[in-house]
């Protein structure tokens, strides 16, 4: 039975867009020989019965996450594909310190790098992914992920680095203010000011999170090739260089973190450049998507070394039918509503990509295998709903931010200062009128007079 390991798909060059996968394609190629496995594609971890990638498949029998597929491999072989076998036992506690640090603090760095950072996102991460996304998954996924992804990160502080959150701030900040910006004076700049800006205290503060990350992987490859050997590798080597990898080769309009690498910490980047090819392949060129079977080496045709170096064992990715990404579709529409996403608590791809970080954990089954597959009278009855109840949405939305833009604000610094005058001269009409309404209220007494002689009487004869 040959195996099946099913990861993200390819991007920058590299054979996935995940640290976990790339982990996962390193480890394959040192432990298992070449056809016994295969490696398949995939555009969704939802794809597969764990709701996780990386996924391997062996006849019925699915495992999903890095570690549990390290785990699986060691059982199947008796041993013989562990890469940690003559390691001793304190090598091995290394191993299981150094992996926990790298997945707990590596996975936020790279969320920061390529989902938070907003010219990264934009520039790189996004075309990724809706390149190799059928439509018209490339709009649900990727601010999918993106979202997630601002959740993992959030505790680490530095929201700044998320340029279109702060201009949807600036943008309300400047429609509630009655002042316009241009008549406000400006502090003068100063050297505490200016550390005090977000931008410069979430440089301080990445530079201390990069450094706090790099400075025990940097300690741990200088002393050999790899981690522990100057020839063996070690599965910690494969999940350093996953991480490693995304974080220096991507090319990042904004490469702080390939930046702070290279500039202070030169055996990674050597460790790097140098591990790369034997443990991911060849550069894959144009990130192509190994979808089409015409585009795929034949199992012969992939064990030819170009150079050294052995081709990765690419097969067709299974078929996505319509059913398939119209359930996810669906899926994750439901999932985006405010209102819906407190009861669809099932989500399968939400769940999935959850999972993303989650290691050393039994594979767990998700909603397309926990469950049939709908009929597709179903899923289309849902989708045509979802469609018209989006269609009404955004009218909706339309119709209101067309009564907004009647507002003076809305029409620079001199609607705003217009409204600021029309807010002050309806406040002064309205105290006027309440002045009016007391007075008029007040008891009034008529008294009728008549002058006679001289003297002033009342109609009384007082």
């Amino acid at each position: 039975m040959v195996l099946e390991l099913y990861v993200w798909a390819p991007a920058f060059s590299l054979p996935s867009i995940d640290p976990q996968c790339l982990a996962a394609i390193a480890y394959f190629r040192q432990a298992v020989p070449q056809g016994a496995w295969v490696l398949r594609s995939a555009y969704h971890p939802s794809s597969n019965p764990t709701g996780q990638l990386p996924a391997l498949r062996d006849g019925s029998t699915w495992s999903g996450g890095f570690r549990t597929i390290v785990t699986r491999l060691r059982q199947i072989s008796e041993g013989g594909w562990d890469l940690d076998r003559s390691l001793t036992d304190d090598e091995r506690a290394e191993i299981t310190a150094f992996s926990a640090f790298v997945d707990s603090s590596g996975q936020p760095l790279l969320d920061l790098y390529l989902y938070v950072s907003t010219q990264n996102y934009s520039g790189i991460t996004r075309p990724a992914y809706s390149k190799f996304s059928p439509w018209p998954l490339q709009y649900s996924i990727p601010p999918t992920l993106q979202t997630t992804a601002k959740l993992r990160a959030d505790h680490l502080g530095l929201s700044s680095l998320d340029l279109t959150a702060q201009e949807d701030d600036r943008q309300s900040s400047r429609r509630d203010s009655a002042i316009p910006p241009s008549l406000l004076k400006k502090p003068k700049e100063t050297v505490s000011r200016l550390l005090g800006q977000p931008e410069y205290s979430s440089r301080i503060r990445l530079e201390t999170l990069c450094v706090d990350f790099f400075t025990p992987l940097d300690h741990l490859v200088s002393r050999k090739r790899y981690c522990f050997s100057e020839t063996r590798i070690s599965s910690l080597d494969c999940l350093i260089l996953g991480y490693l990898s995304l974080m220096y080769i991507p090319p990042a309009p904004q490469p702080w973190l390939a930046d702070i690498m290279a500039r202070s910490f030169p055996h990674l980047e050597i460790y790097v450049t140098h591990s790369r090819v034997p443990l991911l392949g060849k550069p894959i060129e144009n990130d192509s998507h190994p979808r089409s079977p015409q585009s795929l080496p034949t199992l012969k045709e992939s064990a030819e070394t170009v150079g050294d170096q052995i081709e990765l064992p690419w097969r067709s990715s299974d078929a996505e039918g319509a059913l398939s990404v119209g359930s996810l579709l669906i899926d994750t529409v439901l999932d985006s509503m405010p209102v819906m996403k407190h009861f669809y608590k099932r989500s399968a791809f939400r769940t999935s990509v959850q999972k993303a970080t989650a290691t050393d954990q039994t594979p767990s089954t998700s909603l397309l295998g926990s469950f049939p597959p709908p009929s597709p009278t179903i899923v289309l009855t849902m989708g045509t709903g979802v469609l018209l109840g989006a269609y009404a949405l955004a009218n909706l939305l339309t119709w209101q931010d067309s009564l907004r833009r009647t507002r003076l604000d809305d029409f620079g610094d001199a609607g705003t200062a217009l409204a600021a005058f029309a807010d002050q001269m309806e406040y002064d009409g309205a105290a006027a009128a309440s002045q009016i309404e007391r007075s008029e209220t007040a008891p009034v007494m008529e008294v009728a007079v008549e002058v006679d002689g001289g003297a002033v009487v009342d109609r009384a004869g007082t």
